[in-house]
């Protein structure tokens, strides 16, 4: 007996070698599924199933196209040799997108309940949904993020941002934190690219390095700047899986945590003096700043600090050697700090995570969302691209005259 058409075509999707399954393509499938669920129900019958209790016949069907936020979406309407049929999907189609991302959100709320799924269609008036038909329903996620996940990289990124969202999973019959490590990337034609994610249950250092060589396997060799927060561990294993390749810490952060060591009072004084330093018109300015900031600091008599200035400079003038114009960009990690906050939003309500699995769903369909939205989208640098393209091929070949700072 035949099964659910669009379930096979679904799977013959998903099993193709070239290309990666888009979210719109998903999103498509997954409503011709609905669309097909509910015809059946109200047949009696699947597509050539002979049964007595059959009320009706299939008679072909009409092409419908639906527009949504993903996308044009083209679905057939099955025709009924008696009577008519229409979705009740698409009576309330300026909702879909947002039943559909529910879904997706309740799947890894509730460890993909098939029951708890069940629930979301009705709430939303999709009717006739079987329990095997919501189980089919969302194993298309589960493929679409592990493919996009260990897809191929570029071999050479311009610049690459590193962050971490931390969150809790249950884990062994209690709660453990977890931080998702993720990439951003930016290729040579000027758009962003999310290059993936890891879940981190051990040591800051092991997790990191662990994700770094993942992204070598799956060809990633070099980039120009390597964009980071001071976490435990990542500058070590950046040194090891990448070596000799340009490290900048988030200057944003660093700013922090010099005012962190200080009082209020002295705080007020010193913002005045860094903002050389947080926004730079020009390299000789930013040195100028940097002095200044010692002379003050000396001033204060907080000698310790001077030390810390002193011991971390190296870490946050990496960005100077590229060019001004993406000066603001490349020197803190704020682009992807705002894109942990839709990661943030989306996962507020869920609070413990069930599984490893229901957070691969989440934070897998946002980022692979995401990237598609980027490449498709605007250029995120543009002016002076090819300048930076340069300068990290002759960094990459030891041509340019560019003393690498170190970061122990």
């Amino acid at each position: 007996m035949a099964e659910n058409k669009d379930i096979e075509e679904l799977g013959k999707l998903l099993s193709r070698k070239e290309g990666l399954f888009t979210m719109n393509e998903l999103l498509q499938h997954m409503m011709q599924a609905v669309i097909e669920s509910e015809v059946t129900a109200l047949i009696g019958a699947k597509p050539y199933e002979r049964k007595e209790q059959r009320k009706n016949h299939r008679n072909g069907s009409r092409e419908r196209e639906l527009t949504t936020s993903l996308g044009n979406l083209k679905l057939k309407i099955p025709k009924l040799k008696k009577g008519s049929f229409f979705p009740s999907i698409l009576d309330r189609y300026q909702r879909i997108d947002r039943a559909m991302i529910a879904v997706i959100k309740e799947a890894y709320i509730n460890g993909v309940s098939t029951r708890s799924m069940k629930k979301l269609y009705k709430q939303f008036e999709i009717n006739n949904l079987s329990k095997s038909t919501v189980s089919r329903l969302i194993q298309p996620i589960i493929k679409s993020v592990d493919k996009w996940r260990s897809r191929d990289l570029e071999e050479e990124y311009v610049y690459i941002w590193l962050d971490a969202v931390e969150t809790k999973i249950r884990q062994d019959s209690c709660v453990q934190p977890l931080n998702i490590l993720h990439a951003v990337g930016l290729r040579k034609d000027g758009k962003r690219e999310s290059l993936g994610f890891y879940l981190n249950l051990r040591g800051s250092y092991y997790g990191w390095k662990s994700f770094l060589q993942s992204l070598k396997q799956r060809g990633l060799s070099y980039c120009g700047l390597w964009i980071r927060d001071q976490f435990d561990g990542l500058a070590k294993a950046l040194g090891e899986c990448f070596p000799g390749q340009l490290q900048q810490r988030c200057l944003v952060h660093w700013q922090r945590n010099l005012l962190d060591k200080l009082n209020k009072k002295d705080q007020a004084r010193i913002i005045e003096v860094i903002v050389p330093m947080i926004k730079p018109k020009s390299k000789e300015g930013f040195y100028r700043g940097k002095e200044q900031l010692l002379s003050e600091l000396e001033k204060l008599n907080k000698l310790d600090i001077v030390d810390w200035v002193e011991d971390t400079i190296v870490e946050i003038t990496n960005f100077l050697n590229y060019p001004q114009k993406h000066w603001r960009k490349i020197k803190s990690n704020n682009m992807i700090e705002r894109f942990n906050q839709e990661i943030r939003r989306r996962e507020k309500n869920v609070r413990i995570f069930p599984s490893e699995k229901s957070v691969r769903i989440l934070i897998g369909s946002i980022l692979q969302q995401q990237t598609e939205e980027w490449i498709t989208g605007r250029h995120y640098i543009k002016t002076e691209l090819d300048e930076a393209v340069k300068l990290m091929k002759k960094l990459k070949n030891g041509k340019q005259n560019i003393k690498i700072n170190k970061v122990a």
